[in-house]
């Protein structure tokens, strides 16, 4: 399964590229994983342009936006979740989506499979981003059967 997590705007702080590269060297033992960076520009309408040629390109891929009125999963709910479409032949892969500034537009997020809550208030996108990126490794290392996750 190809998996992809595209974050609108680079990070503000070389320490948060530091873990997100850390996290994708162990997410990648377990699933390989691409990271895109769109350039965050004035409001939403060239980050909705770019990322909808990124998203719903191909019709075998799903499409998971991060947005405060998403569905709050639990990290064994997002492994399930992840087992589940790995081992579906007609999802060949996942966009995990992070807003920039201005959040994501409601075209993209209503064109979206589903919506993922992180948190029920806002959070900046690089602290988002940090987060998805310590749930899929913890997903993973949950359906790997590793000891990372403790219940």
């Amino acid at each position: 399964m190809k998996l992809r997590l595209i974050k609108i705007g680079k990070p503000s702080y070389p320490e948060y590229q530091k873990l997100f590269s850390l996290f994708e060297q162990k997410i990648s033992h377990h699933n390989p994983i691409e990271i895109i960076t769109i350039k965050a520009s004035h409001g939403l309408e060239k980050n909705t342009a770019q990322l909808n040629k990124q998203l719903y390109s191909d019709p075998r891929s799903k499409t998971i936006c991060c947005d405060e009125n998403g569905e709050a999963w639990s990290s064994p709910k997002l492994a399930s979740q992840l087992d589940t479409w790995r081992n579906n032949p007609s999802v060949q892969s996942i966009n995990l989506v992070i807003g920039g500034p201005y959040g994501l537009s409601d075209s993209t997020k209503e064109k979206a499979d589903h919506l993922w809550c992180l948190s029920a208030g806002v959070l900046p996108s690089d602290l988002a981003c940090l987060i998805v990126h310590e749930q899929l490794y913890r997903a993973f290392s949950i359906l790997a059967g590793s000891s990372y996750h403790h219940e």
